[in-house]
């Protein structure tokens, strides 16, 4: 028992000799020189593990330091105040401000806990570059930077600067942490982050940034602002205002946003660019502002959203430019726009007056346009230009691949330039619906000019299964361009608007592949080009038949497949007996060919259009058919214009011989003879008597026509008159 007690008593004897050995503190006071002499402790202790420096007063004021307090880091550091809070107060100065280099690779930490910061200012101006703490970072460094319970108040200066020069992004990054911190009325920069090794590498990855956590923080009547670049910031329980810088990636949960009154032309939460926001959970109550929420040039995610008494004097509280929006279970109450749109909706209108939507790239290969509409909707767009918009999906300005009611108005508008995978400006789909909608479609004086689609429709592509209502009064399509079909214009089915109904519209010079083609649409009808008598043939089996067949859009333009996308279409015709029928794969009833035909030459391609069967021969016992047409290597409908063809097959003439092919299905010959025997000139040939499925010239007959005679026809009979 005594031996375990002197143990003990060793244990804690180590405890306390090497521990102070390794932990340092000291505390600061307002009243000596221990608190103008911080940067020589902070020197004098540089073999210490880690220094704890404990500001005990109530208040310090900051102008009796120097003008920086800099010091290269080389083991941890605590600033700890009293528990209450201990104040450093600038007293409208600049003094005291803190500068901490990180020059080599540890693991240390520097932290400031119960400590208020205030009334840092530059004499009533803000001077750049001039932060109250500042924070570099020069080499592959992991130190981690904690602000604990800590408050920033009445601040009219940039506060901290967290500078990165990190020469391998690979390299261990630190991390900063603000835990249960407050942000008071302060008028600058909040926290100014940057990182210039990141501009040096062409490939950019934000899973490389550099961390900036923020844990239950209050962000109440700033108007200061979050500039960032390349940094990672992640929100919880927040009450805040504003975020900006580029190239960022933001996580919001659990946050509200109250009692804010911004008058500045700024977004209320973000005007970071090319960024990406995770935001849930969050409120907004009681917010007037002159312009949106969001910059349009990010991605933003969001879940459980709750607005409630929101005014803004933009024409929208979200407005999203070409970039990934995806939003669920969303509550609004008691929205106001005030600016000029007077109604603005957040789903069912779309309103877009005298802009300009330029140089956006959407380059997601699923979701479609410049700007997305769906469902039901009302959109109305005028006296706006579209420029140099594209997108790798369809629509380059406008697209809805899913529409079930649209009333749709564009007016005076400038399409320039635009450029999708299908319809360059404009791609629309509907669906397929029994409700009786009022659908309309409304253009006028819009000019359609320099616009491509990878596919069809340079300037429009459109597929509507529903009725509408079209009205098109004074609009140019010049030099459009698909590298497919409809330089200008295409319809993707029959539900096809009338060029000739749309009035004092210029289409001109618009191509597909240097060729003009103004309008077009899928392949639609079939026309037969071969006159027929009664729609009734007359053949012998095994005799030739040539047809010749032209295919049309919905325009009736011949449908000329310059870019060979229809290259595997072909037309083939079969025969089967007029009662019989076959389905579109040309087999009957009992799923095989019909047995009493044989064809040859009965399968085409089209080449400019045109299908010209000029070697099809038929073989098939003595009937009345009907001929079929398929169509193969194209999944749409074409329409048959021309009345079902019958074809009477006739069994062999008297001086024919009727052979039998491996089919069993007959078939006629002339007769051959000798090569001696002048058939055609002086002699005929013909069968021998009772001759079937056999046509052999020692068999058959050499016979003299009138007028001649001898062994080889070659003796002229004359005749006597005398």
């Amino acid at each position: 028992m005594k031996r375990k007690w002197m143990l003990n008593i060793f244990y804690l004897f180590f405890i306390l000799f090497f521990g102070n050995a390794l932990l340092k503190v000291i505390p600061i006071r307002n009243n000596d020189n221990s608190f103008t002499n911080i940067l020589n402790i902070l020197k004098e202790n540089e073999n210490d593990k880690e220094l704890i420096l404990k500001f005990e007063d109530y208040r310090y004021d900051m102008r009796e330091l120097d003008f920086a307090i800099e010091h290269n880091v080389k083991y941890s550091i605590i600033f700890s105040g009293n528990k209450n809070g201990t104040i450093f107060d600038y007293g409208s100065n600049i003094k005291g401000k803190f500068r901490f280099y990180f020059v080599e690779n540890r693991k240390e930490i520097i932290k400031f806990e119960n400590i208020i910061f205030e009334n840092f200012n530059n004499e009533g101006y803000n001077a750049n570059g001039i932060f109250m703490l500042l924070f570099s970072f020069k080499f592959k460094n992991t130190y981690n930077i904690i602000f604990e319970n800590c408050t920033f108040k009445n601040n009219s200066q940039d506060i901290i600067n967290f500078s990165f020069e990190v020469l391998n992004i690979n390299d261990g990054k630190p991390t900063i942490t603000f835990n249960r911190c407050n942000f008071y009325q302060n008028r600058e920069k909040i926290i100014f982050s940057k990182n210039d090794s990141f501009r040096k590498y062409i490939s950019y990855d934000s899973s490389n940034n550099n961390i900036i956590k923020m844990n239950d923080c209050r962000f109440i009547d700033n108007n200061g602002m979050f500039y960032s670049e390349y940094t990672n910031f992640i929100f919880k329980n927040y009450i805040i205002t504003l975020f900006e810088g580029d190239n960022n990636k933001y996580t919001i949960t659990n946050t509200i946003f109250k009692d804010i009154n911004l008058k500045n032309s700024l977004p209320l939460i973000s005007d970071s660019k090319y960024s990406t926001f995770n935001i849930s959970n969050i409120e907004l109550k009681n917010i007037k502002l002159t312009n949106q929420l969001f910059n349009e040039e990010s991605d933003y995610y969001f879940d459980n959203i709750n607005l409630n008494n929101v005014i803004t004097n933009s024409k929208y509280l979200f407005y999203f430019l070409n970039h990934n929006i995806v939003i669920t279970n969303f509550y609004a109450e008691n929205i106001q726009c005030l600016g000029d749109e007077i109604d603005t909706s957040l789903i069912s209108l779309l309103s877009i007056y005298n802009s300009t939507l330029s140089n956006n790239i959407n380059t997601n290969k699923v979701y479609c346009g410049g700007i997305h509409f769906n469902n039901e909707i009302i959109i109305n767009v005028s006296n706006t230009t579209f420029k140099n918009n594209s997108n790798k999906s369809n629509g380059g300005a406008l697209c809805s691949d899913n529409i079930t009611n649209l009333e749709l108005n564009l007016m005076s508008n400038k399409f320039f330039n635009n450029s999708a995978t299908n319809g360059g400006v404009i791609y629309l789909m509907d669906k397929k619906t029994s409700i009786n909608y009022n659908r309309t479609i409304f253009l006028e004086n819009n000019s359609f000019e320099k616009n491509s689609a990878l596919n069809f429709g340079g300037a429009i592509f459109y597929n509507l299964n529903s009725p509408y209502s079209i009205n098109a009064n004074n609009n140019n399509f010049t030099s459009n361009e698909a590298e497919i079909m409809g330089g200008g214009i295409f319809c993707s089915n029959f539900n096809c608007l009338s060029i000739s109904k749309l009035n004092n519209i210029i289409l001109k010079n618009n191509k597909i592949n240097s060729y003009i083609n103004n309008y077009s649409s899928r392949p639609s009808y079939l026309g037969l080009n071969t006159s027929l008598n009664n729609n009734i043939i007359n053949i012998t089996t095994g005799d030739l038949l040539s047809l010749k067949f032209t295919l049309y859009d919905i325009f009736n333009n011949t449908y000329i497949d310059y870019t060979k996308y229809y290259s595997s279409l072909t037309l083939k015709v079969l025969l089967i007996e007029k009662n019989n029928i076959l389905d579109n794969h040309g087999s009957n009833e009992k799923n095989k060919i019909y047995s009493n035909v044989s064809l040859i030459g009965n399968v085409g391609w089209f080449i400019d259009g045109i299908c010209e069967l000029k070697h099809f021969r038929i073989y098939a016992i003595p009937n009345i058919y009907s001929l079929k047409i398929i169509i193969d290597g194209y999944n749409g409908d074409i329409i048959y214009k021309f009345n079902d063809i019958l074809i009477k097959v006739n069994d062999c003439e008297p001086q024919q011989i009727r052979m039998i092919n491996k089919y069993n299905i007959p078939y006629c010959e002339k007769p051959i003879c000798h090569e001696s025997c002048p058939d055609g000139k002086s002699a005929e040939c013909i069968k021998s008597s009772n001759s079937t499925n056999i046509n052999d010239i020692n068999l058959n007959i050499c016979q003299c026509l009138p007028g001649f005679t001898g062994e080889k026809c070659d003796i002229k009979v004359f005749v006597n008159y005398r």
